[in-house]
């Protein structure tokens, strides 16, 4: 009855979005849920609980300004033409369509999910990819398999939270998630072209697995060589910047200098996107890993706001459009943030009344057949919360427990974990909300949803195989 209890939050939003109920109402049932049921089977003192949520009103507040400041950016972007400009000088510069779609792929969705996080690389993604002629339903799945970085994302907050769960070395934790990590760079490509053309004709296939593996790579090197919190964004940056270059090798020629001026060149369109990049760097690496206040100075959530104003400022537009774009944007949010809010505040409860730890003893009597099953338990994490941060926060110290129950290697079950909840966020309710209203309202979110499902599964599935050979 205590595992059936400590499920039941879970498996009620899950049941509520299979039955086409919003991803609203069904993050706000499961969070109604967890809390109803903390008296009845996991009795916390109210005070405590309340100080437990308390303590992660800050980082909810930052995730919902990182949202609005992303949602807000890429309306800006989208409606000053500055999405057309990038995506028509991706499109030359790229060694053909195949590697366009996964220059957006493994560069500039990762890119963006580095420096921002929370799914904001999907609102770059899905303009990028319909500038570039793909229809709004593939757009919209190309765009959520972009998010391979997640572990990374908003320089790695998610990892750091597993890190300190399992008492681990954050950068060993990074190096040991960039290399299982492989997986889901390699598995994202392939499916990404497949659903681009329709088709899986070896050319396609090569193109998706050498990029996935160029992304791999590089990850790679910058957690050994610079450290788990700016990976992602030099990761990403080494794949545009090999994307580019076999493009030129391939005969394909730098923007002309009159491409970079005027109302919307391509400097006014990377400006935003270079003081975002700037600000946060900089801040990062003055600041470290400072806590308190003064972390805001090199948070999303500032930064993202500052670079609207920017975009504002630099970027063309039609009298009253500016507002026109802040009310649709505020409308997007309401629908993409609040949800997100209730699933990382589902985890946050669960994992602080100890459901999520009674879910992983109950499924570790599996024994070593949990190696196996372990992967999935932080897939449905991510999933469920739609964030990394909030799946590690639900299953780190439970999956930890097991592995050190099971006399394995926690250093490699975590980053196992951690993957697998990572690249599950692709399918969470909340991104495929926030694909679709960027992509169009009429989409089928079912479909999306299963489309993306798929791959996760083949993701997970590889990931378990990981697991039985490092194990």
């Amino acid at each position: 009855m205590t595992t059936l209890a400590a499920a039941a939050p879970i498996l009620l939003a899950c049941v509520a979005l299979a039955l086409g109920v919003s991803s609203l109402r069904s993050s706000l049932l499961g969070l109604a849920a967890a809390f109803a049921l903390t008296p009845l089977a996991f009795p916390m003192p109210a005070a405590d609980l309340l100080a437990v949520v308390g303590g992660w009103l800050p980082t909810l507040l930052e995730v919902l300004l990182i949202l609005a400041g992303g949602i807000l950016l890429s309306r800006l972007l989208e409606a000053s033409g500055g999405q057309r400009v990038l995506a028509g000088h991706l499109a030359e510069l790229a060694a053909g369509r195949v590697a366009a779609i996964l220059l957006v792929v493994h560069g500039a969705v990762p890119f963006a999910e580095s420096v921002t996080g929370f799914g904001v690389g999907v609102m770059v993604g899905v303009p990028l990819l319909l500038a570039l002629g793909v229809s709004p339903m593939r757009a919209a799945i190309i765009a959520l398999l972009g998010l391979v970085v997640v572990p990374w994302g908003s320089l790695g907050p998610g990892t750091l939270v597993a890190a300190r769960m399992g008492g681990l070395d954050l950068t060993q934790f990074g190096v040991e998630t960039a290399i299982v990590n492989g997986v889901v760079f390699v598995v994202s490509g392939v499916a990404a072209v497949v659903v681009a053309f329709g088709r899986a004709r070896p050319v396609e296939v090569i193109g998706g697995s050498l990029s996935g593996l160029a992304l791999w790579g590089a990850v790679w090197a910058a957690n050994v060589l610079v450290g788990t919190p700016l990976a992602g964004v030099i990761g990403s940056v080494a794949v545009i910047a090999a994307h580019v270059g076999l493009g030129l090798a391939t005969g394909r020629r730098l923007p002309r200098t009159d491409d970079l001026a005027g109302d919307v060149g391509l400097v006014r369109a990377l400006t935003p996107y270079a003081t975002l990049v700037a600000g946060l760097l900089v801040m990062s690496l003055a600041l470290g890993a400072t806590d308190g206040l003064a972390s805001w100075l090199r948070s999303p959530g500032l930064w993202l706001p500052l670079t609207c104003l920017v975009a504002v400022l630099v970027l063309p537009f039609e009298p009253g459009q500016v507002r026109g774009v802040v009310g649709e944007a505020a409308r997007t949010w309401l629908g993409v943030g609040v949800p997100t809010g209730a699933f990382l505040l589902l985890g946050v409860v669960m994992a602080a009344t100890g459901m999520a730890g009674a879910l992983a003893a109950a499924v570790a009597t599996l024994g070593p057949a949990y190696l196996v099953v372990g992967p999935w338990i932080g897939a449905l994490g991510g999933f469920v919360t739609g964030s990394n941060t909030g799946a590690n926060s639900m299953f780190a110290v439970a999956q930890a427990e097991a592995a050190r129950g099971l006399g394995v290697s926690v250093l490699t079950f975590l980053a196992l974990t951690n993957s697998a909840a990572a690249a599950w966020t692709m399918a969470a309710p909340s991104r495929i909300e926030m694909a679709v209203r960027l992509a169009g309202e009429q989409l089928d979110r079912r479909r999306i949803m299963l489309v993306v499902l798929a791959v996760d599964v083949v993701i997970a599935i590889g990931l378990s195989l990981v697991a039985l050979a490092r194990l």
